[in-house]
Protein backbone atom coordinates (compact mmCIF):
# COMPACT_ATOMS: atom_id res chain seq x y z
CA UNK A 1 0.00 0.00 0.00
CA UNK A 2 1.29 3.59 -1.06
CA UNK A 3 1.96 6.03 1.83
CA UNK A 4 -0.83 8.87 0.58
CA UNK A 5 -3.31 5.33 0.58
CA UNK A 6 -2.20 4.13 4.37
CA UNK A 7 -2.73 8.36 5.49
CA UNK A 8 -6.10 8.25 3.58
CA UNK A 9 -6.88 4.94 5.24
CA UNK A 10 -6.41 6.10 8.60
CA UNK A 11 -7.95 10.05 8.49
CA UNK A 12 -11.05 7.91 7.45
CA UNK A 13 -11.15 6.14 10.58
CA UNK A 14 -10.46 8.91 12.36
CA UNK A 15 -13.03 10.31 11.07
CA UNK A 16 -15.23 7.87 11.55
CA UNK A 17 -14.32 7.72 15.56
CA UNK A 18 -14.70 11.53 15.73
CA UNK A 19 -18.25 11.33 14.29
CA UNK A 20 -19.48 8.24 16.68
CA UNK A 21 -17.57 10.10 19.93
CA UNK A 22 -19.29 13.18 18.97
CA UNK A 23 -22.80 11.84 18.49
CA UNK A 24 -22.46 10.28 22.15
CA UNK A 25 -21.05 13.31 23.65
CA UNK A 26 -24.22 15.00 22.48
CA UNK A 27 -26.80 12.27 23.62
CA UNK A 28 -24.93 12.36 26.75
CA UNK A 29 -24.84 15.79 27.15
CA UNK A 30 -28.95 15.93 26.62
CA UNK A 31 -29.32 13.46 29.13
CA UNK A 32 -27.42 15.00 31.56
CA UNK A 33 -28.72 18.71 31.75
CA UNK A 34 -32.32 17.67 30.73
CA UNK A 35 -35.01 18.52 32.91
CA UNK A 36 -37.14 15.28 33.60
CA UNK A 37 -40.71 15.71 32.27
CA UNK A 38 -43.83 13.30 34.13
CA UNK A 39 -46.61 13.56 31.41
CA UNK A 40 -49.93 11.79 31.72
CA UNK A 41 -50.24 9.21 29.61
CA UNK A 42 -53.34 6.67 28.24
CA UNK A 43 -51.94 3.09 27.56
CA UNK A 44 -52.56 0.59 24.72
CA UNK A 45 -51.66 -2.96 25.23
CA UNK A 46 -51.24 -4.60 22.06
CA UNK A 47 -48.98 -7.77 21.36
CA UNK A 48 -46.78 -8.60 18.36
CA UNK A 49 -45.63 -11.56 17.21
CA UNK A 50 -42.24 -9.97 15.92
CA UNK A 51 -41.11 -7.01 18.36
CA UNK A 52 -42.89 -8.90 21.69
CA UNK A 53 -44.89 -7.17 24.10
CA UNK A 54 -45.18 -3.76 24.11
CA UNK A 55 -47.28 -0.78 25.24
CA UNK A 56 -48.38 2.20 22.82
CA UNK A 57 -48.78 5.45 24.45
CA UNK A 58 -50.70 8.06 24.32
CA UNK A 59 -50.67 11.55 25.88
CA UNK A 60 -53.15 13.93 27.00
CA UNK A 61 -50.86 16.96 25.74
CA UNK A 62 -51.08 15.30 22.21
CA UNK A 63 -54.73 16.39 21.48
CA UNK A 64 -54.27 19.70 19.83
CA UNK A 65 -56.70 22.57 20.58
CA UNK A 66 -59.30 24.43 17.73
CA UNK A 67 -57.39 26.83 16.71
CA UNK A 68 -54.75 24.00 15.49
CA UNK A 69 -56.72 21.61 14.16
CA UNK A 70 -56.24 22.84 10.22
CA UNK A 71 -52.46 21.69 10.66
CA UNK A 72 -51.31 18.98 7.94
CA UNK A 73 -49.99 15.54 8.58
CA UNK A 74 -46.09 16.27 9.11
CA UNK A 75 -46.37 19.65 10.39
CA UNK A 76 -44.03 20.69 13.53
CA UNK A 77 -45.99 21.63 16.19
CA UNK A 78 -44.28 22.34 19.83
CA UNK A 79 -45.84 22.15 22.92
CA UNK A 80 -45.03 24.74 26.05
CA UNK A 81 -44.92 22.37 29.56
CA UNK A 82 -45.56 23.86 33.26
CA UNK A 83 -44.93 22.03 35.95
CA UNK A 84 -47.74 20.35 38.53
CA UNK A 85 -47.70 18.82 41.34
CA UNK A 86 -47.15 15.27 40.06
CA UNK A 87 -47.19 15.87 36.27
CA UNK A 88 -46.50 18.44 33.74
CA UNK A 89 -49.19 19.70 31.79
CA UNK A 90 -49.16 21.84 28.50
CA UNK A 91 -49.51 25.36 28.69
CA UNK A 92 -49.43 26.91 25.19
CA UNK A 93 -49.56 25.05 21.66
CA UNK A 94 -47.93 26.87 18.68
CA UNK A 95 -46.24 26.04 15.18
CA UNK A 96 -42.98 28.39 15.54
CA UNK A 97 -40.15 27.69 18.59
CA UNK A 98 -40.02 31.13 18.63
CA UNK A 99 -43.15 31.97 19.88
CA UNK A 100 -42.71 29.43 22.69
CA UNK A 101 -42.89 31.43 25.91
CA UNK A 102 -42.26 28.26 28.18
CA UNK A 103 -38.52 26.97 28.96
CA UNK A 104 -39.72 23.22 29.08
CA UNK A 105 -41.32 22.38 25.55
CA UNK A 106 -41.60 19.43 23.43
CA UNK A 107 -41.92 18.97 19.75
CA UNK A 108 -43.69 16.96 17.99
CA UNK A 109 -45.45 16.14 14.97
CA UNK A 110 -49.01 16.63 13.45
CA UNK A 111 -50.11 12.37 12.68
CA UNK A 112 -53.09 11.10 10.72
CA UNK A 113 -55.50 11.30 13.82
CA UNK A 114 -54.94 15.41 14.01
CA UNK A 115 -52.93 14.74 17.43
CA UNK A 116 -49.24 15.29 17.84
CA UNK A 117 -46.82 12.46 17.76
CA UNK A 118 -43.90 12.96 20.15
CA UNK A 119 -41.99 10.00 18.85
CA UNK A 120 -42.10 8.53 22.41
CA UNK A 121 -45.21 6.62 21.64
CA UNK A 122 -43.86 3.15 22.15
CA UNK A 123 -42.54 1.14 25.00
CA UNK A 124 -40.85 -2.41 25.03
CA UNK A 125 -41.85 -4.45 28.26
CA UNK A 126 -39.89 -7.41 29.29
CA UNK A 127 -42.21 -10.53 27.69
CA UNK A 128 -44.94 -11.88 30.04
CA UNK A 129 -45.64 -8.80 32.31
Amino acid sequence: MKPWGRIAFWIVVAAQLVFLIGFIVVKEADLRIGTEVVLQTVPVDPRSLLQGDYAILDYEIASLPSHLQQLEVGDTVYVGLKRGPEIWTASGYTVARSDVVEDIFIKGRVDRRGHADFGIGTYFVPEGT
